[in-house]
């Protein structure tokens, strides 16, 4: 099982127009020890982060090539109010395979969007299934490069 990554800032020093900080990433028991400076407090906080940012990225990023992205059209309905749009708006930009998502169209209570996945559609599928909010999934239907995919909303959701 893996550690959660952990980024502790251990001191901010220095004087106005030059700070010094250092800190500790941990991931699985091992620490990584960072130092920056700036100009302010504020930009060695950003400076930290940035740079335990870029450690983990090298660690868990996912390279994908072009050959492996999908566009999808997903089709919702049951979009009741704008709080259920964001709400799904938010949960689909939040999930690791959606590398990017564009609202396509808006009508009534439906919401169409165009995501571009990085991976198979049947993952999206099993996210929206775990999910719950769901009433109904449709069979993903591909038409070349673009498969379009039906859902609705279950009513606790629309709200």
């Amino acid at each position: 099982m893996r550690e959660t990554p952990s980024c502790v800032a251990a001191s901010l020093s220095g004087a106005a127009g030059h700070v010094k900080g250092s800190g500790a990433l941990s991931v699985d028991g091992v620490v990584e020890h960072l130092e920056v400076n700036g100009a302010d407090d504020a930009a060695v906080i950003r400076a930290l982060v940035a740079d335990a940012a870029d450690r983990l990225g090298k660690r868990y990023a996912v390279v994908v090539r072009q050959d492996q992205v999908r566009m999808v059209r997903l089709q919702v309905a049951g979009v009741g109010s704008l709080a259920a749009h964001a709400g799904l708006e938010r949960w689909l930009a939040a999930l690791p395979l959606v590398r990017d998502l564009v609202v396509a169209g808006v009508g009534g209570d439906r919401v169409d969007y165009t995501l571009m996945l990085a991976g198979d559609v049947d993952r999206l599928l099993q996210a929206m299934v775990a999910d719950g909010r769901f009433v109904s999934i449709g069979t993903p239907v591909v038409d070349g490069a673009t498969t379009t995919l039906d859902a609705a909303l279950a009513a606790t959701s629309a709200q």
